[in-house]
């Protein structure tokens, strides 16, 4: 387990350490047009079933928005894992698939997420007469970013307590979870949750570990009409 927490360690610090060289090689550029693309999808679909339009551009840039970092981040967390589990002379189990693709997943969010406060700040900077360079614009958004997402967390493990305590089975369980996030915060966030709790499942031994568990955490946020 030790040497996983060191393996994840660099990770992390590898996206952080390498923030800076992203953007310049153009992640921004990557955010922006996939929260576009995704923006114009979500619109399109609820043009498509009458929905509200506006909520349905909205929840399309928030999974655009974060698709690229998620991408990376899984490849990125596979990869790694499975050189630890080489090293360590540990069989590659589904478990640990997942598990080191969601914590990948995660960072990965949390960078996009990130990328995107950067371009809102200086926008931010812009409008009030300020410098581009002012961290003022940056530090603000990153704040109010951190807080929507401590606050999404935060009823996430209250909502899991909920579930738990009235629902029999754990397919309603996380679709129950990652539907309502996704109802009162967006799509993107919620598919953040539903990764999240596989990789605390994995490397802080919370609970089980398992493919199917990301399946039903993707029906509770984009469907809700299979269970697996």
């Amino acid at each position: 387990m030790k040497y996983k927490w060191i393996l994840i360690g660099l990770m992390v610090l590898g996206w952080v350490g390498g923030g800076r060289i992203w953007a310049i090689d153009g992640s921004e550029f990557v955010t922006v047009t996939s929260g576009i693309i995704g923006g114009v999808y979500g619109a399109v679909d609820a043009v498509l079933n009458g929905n509200d339009v506006i909520r349905g551009a909205s929840d399309g840039v928030a999974v655009g928005g974060v698709v690229p970092g998620m991408v990376v981040g899984i490849i990125s967390g596979v990869a790694i894992g499975g050189v630890v589990q080489c090293v360590t002379l540990q069989p590659m189990t589904e478990a640990s698939w997942v598990g080191w693709g969601s914590a990948g997943a995660v960072i990965g969010g949390v960078a996009s997420h990130a990328v995107a406060t950067g371009i809102v700040g200086r926008q931010l900077n812009r409008s009030a007469g300020l410098p581009p360079e002012s961290v003022v614009g940056p530090a603000t958004m990153g704040t109010l970013r951190l807080v929507y997402l401590g606050s999404a967390a935060t009823d996430a493990v209250k909502l899991g307590k909920y579930a738990s305590d009235h629902f029999e089975t754990d397919v309603q369980m996380h679709q129950y979870v990652c539907r309502t996030i996704r109802r009162e915060k967006d799509p993107g966030t919620a598919l953040l949750v539903g990764f999240s709790k596989e990789a605390s499942d994995y490397f802080l031994s919370t609970g089980h570990t398992e493919y199917r568990d990301l399946q039903n955490d993707w029906e509770g946020v984009f469907s809700g009409g299979n269970r697996y």
